[in-house]
């Protein structure tokens, strides 16, 4: 094995709350202060939300830039923000887009499902792991491949989240297709959901691989109680994961987690017994598709 392993961080996602863990970093001190922590253990690669005052999903371009810049006063420029453009049924696409135009960051992840949706936008949300989806919208679809192709030609570092077997199959098609540029670029897989009920294992993980046709560089994260199954069977086979308190509150061992810094600790040992060291910024860079 022992080839570069991302460990990306993903401290407070859309919706959970102070409520879900006191831990959980929502102002932006408490977020600079989670990024800093992460970058001092080996962590490259953020994935960054923010959230207005009373702890609301936000794409707002000022606030993004403002957190952008309050991270990189703290720890430099090194470490890669990857903004995300996360509906939660309150944007839409053409808000998305507009949003990462404005803000120009380094990196951003985008969801197919979201940025083409079909007759139920948010769909995201709670529902099967392997449901068929249809991008009839010929709109939608013109306005994304714009959008890509712009990414693309802006040098940002473009993650495609894909959340089921279906949107496997969608991605190559849309490849194939050139919605997508073929260039270099990543993706996500999300084995499992926002809502309590669904515990995806690593059996899932094997299915999403056994459709993957491309050259990309993937990472996994995972939602209940068997993530690090998840993410151990990740690294296991050559891919780079995210952890956090957006997707998991639990350790291993089904106990809370006290913090962000303790679900790093605990991937960084298995990645160190799986012999996968930690990548450094430009090799981060390189594995998420920097042209």
């Amino acid at each position: 094995m022992n080839s570069p392993l991302i460990i990306a961080l993903a401290p407070n996602g859309a919706t959970k709350q102070k409520t879900d863990h006191p831990g959980l970093p929502l102002s932006l001190n408490e977020i600079v202060d989670a990024a800093s922590a992460a970058w001092d253990m080996g962590v490259t690669l953020l994935h960054l939300h923010i959230r207005t005052d009373d702890g609301k999903h936000s794409l707002d371009a000022a606030t993004y830039k403002h957190t952008i810049a309050a991270i990189q006063r703290a720890i430099g420029k090194q470490m890669v923000i990857q903004m995300t453009t996360e509906s939660v049924g309150v944007y839409s696409p053409q808000q998305q887009i507009a949003a990462v135009k404005s803000i120009r960051p380094e990196a951003v992840s985008v969801a197919l499902r979201e940025l083409i949706p079909n007759s139920s936008p948010n769909s995201s949300y709670g529902n099967s792991l392997y449901e068929s989806q249809t991008y009839e919208n010929p709109l939608y679809e013109s306005a994304a491949s714009e959008f890509f192709h712009w990414l693309r030609d802006e040098k940002i570092m473009v993650q495609y989240i894909l959340f089921s077997v279906a949107e496997i199959e969608r991605y190559h098609q849309l490849l194939n297709r050139e919605i997508i540029p073929a260039d270099d670029h990543s993706v996500l897989f999300v084995l499992g959901r926002y809502t309590k009920t669904t515990n995806p294992d690593a059996k899932l993980l094997s299915q999403y691989l056994s459709l993957w046709e491309r050259s990309q560089s993937w990472m996994v994260c995972a939602f209940g109680q068997h993530e690090f199954d998840c993410l151990q069977s990740a690294v296991s086979n050559g891919g780079h994961i995210r952890v956090g308190f957006e997707n998991c509150l639990l350790m291993r061992d089904g106990t809370v987690a006290e913090s962000n810094q303790a679900l790093i600790m605990q991937s960084k040992k298995m990645a160190d017994q799986l012999n996968r060291p930690l990548a450094d910024s430009e090799q981060t860079r390189i594995i998420l598709g920097a042209i």
